[in-house]
This record gives C-alpha cells, sequence and structure tokens, in this order.
C-alpha cells in the first residue's frame, strides 16, 4: 500500500532532524534493552513536526547560564521508536546503521526477555556488539576532526 506524498515528505523531513540532531540511544540492563529515540534543540517547531507525526513529549530544561538558551527534548521510547525508525529508515543516512540494528534486535525481543534461547541470546549479544562498535567508531573519528 503506497503512502501518500505529503507524508513522505514529513518522514523525509524528520529523518533529516533525526540525521542532524537526534540520538538513538540503546540501554542495556541484565537482560533488558530498552532504547530511545531523542533530539534536543533550542528550537521547539522541529520538535513539534516530530511530535504530530510519532507522538512522543516535549520538555523544556531552563539553562542555569543567563548566556545560554532554554532547550527542549522531544523523546519516544520502545515499540513507538522502533516504529518511528523502521518508517525513517530509507530516508535515515548518517543513523541509518544504528537504526537498522536496533529493529534488528528488537525484532528478537528487546525488554525483559528471560526465556531467550541460547541461539537468540548469542545473536543479540553479536547485534549488541556491533551497535557498540558503531558508538566507539564514531566517537573515535570526533577526536581525529571527521565527521
Amino acid at each position: 500500500m503506497a503512502r501518500d506524498f505529503e507524508r513522505e515528505l514529513k518522514i523525509a523531513y524528520c529523518a533529516g532532524i533525526i540525521d542532524g540532531e537526534g540520538a538513538v540511544v540503546m540501554r542495556i540492563r541484565g537482560r533488558a534493552i530498552d532504547y530511545t529515540l531523542q533530539v534536543m534543540m533550542i528550537d521547539k517547531e522541529p520538535l513539534l513536526e516530530l511530535q504530530k507525526l510519532y507522538k512522543g513529549n516535549i520538555n523544556k530544561y531552563q539553562s542555569r547560564n543567563p548566556k545560554h538558551s532554554d532547550t527542549y527534548r522531544w523523546a519516544i521510547w520502545g515499540n513507538q521508536a522502533r516504529k518511528a525508525l523502521e518508517e525513517m529508515l530509507p530516508f535515515l543516512k548518517i543513523k541509518k546503521k544504528k537504526a537498522e540494528l536496533l529493529i534488528e534486535i528488537d525484532k528478537l525481543g528487546t525488554f525483559n526477555r528471560w526465556n531467550l534461547t541460547e541461539e537468540v541470546t548469542s545473536k543479540r549479544i553479536t547485534l549488541i556488539g556491533k551497535y557498540k562498535d558503531l558508538f566507539r567508531q564514531r566517537k573515535n573519528n570526533r577526536w581525529k576532526g571527521a565527521d
């Protein structure tokens, strides 16, 4: 079923925000994995566009330094984040590999999966390792002046 052109434009716009300012965050707590898709910016308007399309929360953070502007944070979690990433995937460039890994990990089962087989557990560990490698590569590139 084809999506309408106007929605495609909105999805592409949101993917650009995620690529430029967003974070695809995965946290591991024992066997449980949770993940967040988030963006922090001074301008609230792009975050409102993300919220219109994907719901989520927008929180305001006041700067303690009067010389700095207040910032806003939009975030979604879990299945909501996975669904948004799946929809944005064709338009993502910078965050595409992270999104693909997170989606693949989620398909194996993420949150509080105590009854995983050895095969699934092994595959999860491999995918999590790849996700962490992407983070390390990006961090190392920043120190070298690339990005």
